[in-house]
């Protein structure tokens, strides 16, 4: 069994991660620094800066832009991928590794998520599975992520003043469960998530399944999806593979079903009103399926924790073992106690008592 190689450096690091894609790409690095690394000093810059840091963490967005050049030979390199090994088959992340080969440059990887196959990798770094807090460091980041993340409810309150009818429509409707994120699977994410050649089998297969499915009642979806599990064509899937094309489907299947009870929503973004990111609306419950490429925790476990660590509903189907069989029949179980429920109009603290294992 390959041991996992954690990232547990203590001194200084510098993260390179592009300011232009939206807040929350800059501001989970914060959350890491909290909640899983233990570095002492943290730079964040859009742009490489020629500095004493010990560690240099570079988002797969930044690489396009960064100039390979013998001053990186002085740092340890992580190349961040929150996609986990899908990430690391694109071709811009193979070119950039070339590149740095080239130069004898040094260079690992800081993998979202794990399982026994990514373990293989050398240069492959995870996280611990527990929550370390990180109680003492020292952040130099535009002042925007660091209020973001110190004073959120300050942050989305006057964020929300010109988005108020919105913003109230959360903060006095009664209380829900809340899923946040790529679940129920629709033309439009499908489009958006699942196209293109890179993830193109386990895309196809997830395309494939909801469009026939499409037409059919849930009862066949469970059929055929168990069916699919036992087939020869999902046997032969790399792992990572099946964790994926599994929590794709499990969540699509569990969150339709769960779509019946009026005190349950399903977004797909937040829209920045705050639900997740701060603790103005800790009245609701939030559903926690963890990563779909790998096991263990990840960004959304450490903003749940910070601010709705009493009312996380963790949904684990899989539990890191290579039964699949075994995660379907807890998907079953569930399934079926929802479709014997008969009251739909069951407060948001009895969908969580019937959904939790």
């Amino acid at each position: 069994m390959n041991k996992r190689k954690n990232l547990n450096y203590k001194g200084s690091v510098q993260i390179i991660s592009p300011f232009n894609l939206g807040n929350y790409r800059v501001y989970r690095y914060i959350y890491y620094c909290k909640f899983a690394w233990q570095f002492k000093e943290i730079k964040i810059r859009d742009k490489f800066e020629y500095d004493n840091s010990d560690v240099l963490i570079i988002d797969r967005e930044s690489i396009n832009d960064l100039k390979i050049s013998d001053d990186l030979k002085k740092y340890k390199i992580l190349i961040c991928l929150w996609n986990g090994i899908f990430d690391k088959r694109k071709k811009k992340i193979i070119n950039f590794e070339k590149k740095l080969k080239n130069h004898k440059i040094e260079y690992n990887f800081f993998l979202v998520g794990y399982n026994s196959d990514y373990l293989k990798g050398e240069n492959n770094y995870f996280i611990s599975d527990k929550i370390k807090t990180n109680k003492f460091f020292k952040i130099d980041c535009p002042l925007k992520y660091k209020i973001i993340f110190f004073y959120p409810n300050i942050f989305f309150l006057l964020k929300n003043i010109f988005n108020i009818k919105n913003f109230l429509k959360f903060y006095f409707v009664s209380r829900k469960v809340f899923f946040i994120g790529g679940g129920i699977l629709s033309p439009f994410m499908l489009k958006k998530n699942f196209s293109g050649g890179e993830n193109l089998e386990e895309n196809s297969i997830i395309q494939n399944f909801y469009y026939w499915h499409k037409e059919r009642n849930s009862e066949d979806m469970l059929k055929n999806f168990k069916k699919f599990i036992l087939s020869k064509k999902f046997d032969k899937l790399l792992y990572h593979q099946k964790i994926f094309i599994f929590q794709r489907i499990s969540r699509h299947i569990f969150l339709s079903k769960l779509n019946k009870f009026i005190h349950f929503k399903h977004m797909d973004r937040e829209f920045n009103i705050g639900l997740l990111n701060s603790t103005l609306f800790s009245k609701h419950y939030f559903l926690d399926f963890g990563s779909s490429v790998g096991f263990g925790l990840y960004d959304r476990s450490f903003i749940l924790y910070k601010n709705h660590r009493y009312k996380t509903i963790k949904i684990d189907f899989i539990r890191n073992q290579k039964n699949f069989i075994k995660s379907y029949n807890r998907l079953n179980d569930l399934i079926f106690k929802i479709d014997n429920f008969r009251n739909n109009n069951i407060t948001a603290a009895k969908i969580a008592e019937l959904i939790t294992f």
